[in-house]
């Protein structure tokens, strides 16, 4: 499975939840509208760990689905953690139907500021065996 495999579904997934605000896939830009929430995907991945050797070896691709939910500022936490809850719940631990990513875990990370708007990061950690 390649990384654009791996992009690929795991922004399919996300943008058949339902509820979530507009969701910008990676490298694609977004002009929000001022007061509105939206979200953002991003792919990151360590090097590849190696788990048998030889020709017909296999390798561990572990790795981070990050989503990035941006609401309005200074107004409470209520929306976005209807988002939070959202994402959470898409992506529970074990295989992501139909294909051979498994998902360890999915966590709300830390809140910020972010010009006009409220961030929060969700980690979707994920295995695949290549």
């Amino acid at each position: 499975m390649t990384y654009t495999d791996i992009q690929n579904a795991l922004d399919a997934h996300a943008l058949t939840i339902v509820g979530l605000p507009e969701l910008v896939t990676e490298n694609n830009r977004l002009k929000p509208t001022p007061g509105t929430a939206f979200a953002r995907s991003t792919l990151l991945t360590p090097p590849k760990l190696t788990l048998s050797l030889g020709s017909i070896g296999q390798d561990l691709l572990s790795g981070i689905y990050q989503v990035d939910v941006f609401t309005p500022i200074d107004q409470g936490v209520t929306e976005t953690n209807g988002y939070i809850d959202a994402l959470v719940t898409a992506f529970p631990r074990g295989n992501l139907t139909g294909t051979s990513i498994n998902i360890v875990t999915c966590s709300r990370e830390v809140a910020q500021r972010d010009g006009p708007y409220y961030q929060v990061s969700v980690a979707v950690r994920f295995q695949v065996v290549t």
